[in-house]
């Protein structure tokens, strides 16, 4: 057997098919959006349903664009993660692992050192934006749902201690 520094890089991708039956309903409630301001007659479910259908309509560009894609949005190498948007995580810029659960389910938090270097480094100045409002309300800004992985958040911190070859405060 390897030892874990040795051995080959875990690629995670999103499960495709829990991906397209996310986008089949993102789009049937974009649809309903469009339909709100066409059909409604007050002006406040106008511009609901208008909001609806933007929101959902950005949501359904992005999923699409994950589904099309083939960069994989986690990488667990010797050296650290490689997470799509971030880049280079080293094993030393981990402080915690923690796993919160909410109504939409798991999510693996990534607690980094220096949060503030690795908000520079997302492109979108909304991701950007969305991330400071997370880290705003208290919570860890990075992180994955286990909604997007193929499996649970408890195997990928798992993984992620095994292949680091040292645990983290969960």
């Amino acid at each position: 057997m390897r030892p874990a520094a040795r051995a080959d890089p875990v690629v995670i991708r999103p499960p495709r098919r829990k991906l397209r039956r996310n986008l089949i309903v993102l789009v049937l409630v974009s649809v309903g959006g469009l339909a709100a301001p066409v059909l409604a007659h007050p002006l406040s479910i106008r511009i609901v349903g208008a909001v609806l259908f933007v929101g959902t309509g950005a949501l359904v560009t992005a999923g699409r664009r994950i589904l099309l894609g083939r960069e994989p949005f986690l990488v667990v190498e010797s050296d650290g993660l490689r997470h799509r948007t971030l880049g280079l995580i080293p094993w030393d810029d981990i402080e915690a692992l923690p796993i919160s659960r909410g109504p939409l389910g798991a999510i693996l938090h990534f607690d980094v050192v220096d949060p503030d270097a690795y908000l520079a480094r997302v492109p979108s100045r909304f991701g950007r934006l969305a991330l400071r409002l997370d880290a705003a309300t208290g919570r860890i800004p990075f992180g994955i749902s286990e909604s997007a992985l193929p499996f649970s958040a408890e195997l990928l911190r798992d993984l992620i201690e095994d292949r680091a070859g040292r645990t983290w405060p969960h």
